[in-house]
């Protein structure tokens, strides 16, 4: 019996340059839009990776398994690059460390198998969804913002405590320094 392939996609985003690296089991969909990708084929949960560019098409490209071979197909109007070359409407096999471009991502592939003692634990989840997605990058995002926007606030306060106590200061009238003399009463005795 053979054992199950597992395809590593490694790729730093095109805009941020934040590297990205998602181990997953085929078939692997790749689109724009996570709703026009196959969310099941052949009987298997299709992973639906989402890569935000004008570039790509809504469903651009599938990688899939046939026994022991991963095969890319090109399913998009651009065409799919397969190291260098650029694939029309038509599949081939992948091979380890094989570089894949769709739009403005370079995407690196690496084959593994569960025997594969190199192998990375797999602990993707099978399908992301948009939602999750979403939701880890607004976490990460708004706990930041959360963060700045807090030392601004105790910064300006600072700065405006530090300002106005000043001022009072500069303009708190001046007592003079009187020698207490005793007040005697008005009228006489």
């Amino acid at each position: 019996m053979d054992e199950p392939i597992y395809v590593q996609l490694s790729w730093n985003d095109p805009a941020t340059g934040a590297a990205t690296q998602h181990h997953y089991a085929p078939p692997i969909a790749f689109g724009r839009e996570y709703e026009q990708m196959p969310s099941r084929l052949g009987g298997k949960p299709v992973n639906r990776v989402v890569l935000p560019d004008k570039q790509v098409s809504r469903y651009h490209a599938l990688i899939s398994s046939s026994g022991d071979q991963v095969i890319l197909t090109d399913r998009s109007a651009n065409g799919t690059g397969l190291n260098g070359e650029t694939l029309h409407q038509t599949s081939r096999v992948l091979h380890d460390q094989d570089v894949i471009r769709l739009g403005s991502h370079r995407i690196t592939v690496t084959l593994l198998t569960t025997g594969d003692p190199n192998a990375t634990q797999i602990t993707a989840p099978t399908t992301a969804t948009p939602a999750m997605v979403a939701a880890k990058r607004g976490r990460s995002n708004s706990g930041m913002m959360i963060v700045l926007a807090l030392i601004l606030i105790v910064a300006a306060a600072a700065a405006t405590w530090g300002l106005v106590s000043m001022v009072l200061e500069q303009y708190r009238p001046k007592t003079p320094s009187t020698s207490h003399v005793p007040s005697q009463p008005v009228g006489g005795v």
